[in-house]
């Protein structure tokens, strides 16, 4: 699941632009799907690198669990999606203790936190991630069949419980988290859709007068 930072016209502005742009073809059309692409880019940009300040996390990586929806002539709507979707602890700066456990750095103004009981792992498909083992499981759980406990993956040894992936905070979660930051960025938003919105009107007046 996501969340939709979703732009909204101001109503008197687009009836501006569309008499200003009257007589060019298409013109409102034109000068919209620029201005709302240029804003949702940048609108992205601008969150990220808020975000980024305050997490231990590589740009590259946090830029997974962000997306921009452009405008085109037939759908002139735009948005940025923000995942709910936790990231995993193994994606952050993290070290393997040698008396077990992790200590992984998730918030650059915070220490390092520190995870015992939890080991990293490549599982069969290629994943590597940081993992717990479970400790217990409920009555009534599917793996208790005739009064008999079966779960997990079958040792020479012993039967072993299953394992969790240790997961860390959602970039949606940083997002309205983080005092001010969600109000500042639909303000600016709102702020620079009216600027590209301008903008546009004047290059495509220009043009007109060259042309």
């Amino acid at each position: 699941m996501s969340r939709f930072l979703s732009l909204e016209f101001d109503s008197k502005q687009l009836a501006e632009v569309e008499f200003t742009l009257r007589n060019i073809r298409q013109g409102t059309a034109r000068a919209l799907t620029v201005a709302i692409n240029k804003t949702v880019v940048r609108g992205k940009t601008r969150i990220l690198r808020r975000i980024g300040a305050t997490i231990a996390l590589k740009r590259v990586v946090l830029n997974q669990y962000f997306s921009v929806k452009k405008a085109n002539f037939t759908d002139m709507s735009g948005h940025i999606r923000i995942s709910r979707e936790p990231i995993p602890l193994h994606k952050f700066t993290h070290t393997i203790l040698k008396r077990g456990g992790v200590s992984v750095k998730v918030r650059k103004d915070r220490p390092r936190e520190r995870f015992p009981s939890t080991f990293e792992a490549t599982m069969r498909s290629g994943h590597v991630g940081l993992f717990r083992r479970r400790h217990v499981l409920a009555p009534g759980h599917p793996p208790y069949r005739g009064g008999v406990i079966r779960y997990g993956q079958r040792s020479r040894r012993a039967w072993r419980l299953p394992i969790d992936e240790r997961m860390g905070p959602t970039p949606l979660g940083l997002f309205e988290g983080s005092p001010g930051l969600e109000d500042n960025q639909i303000d600016l938003l709102n702020t620079d859709l009216a600027e590209q919105v301008d903008s546009q009107v004047d290059r495509l007046m220009e043009r007109r007068k060259v042309a």
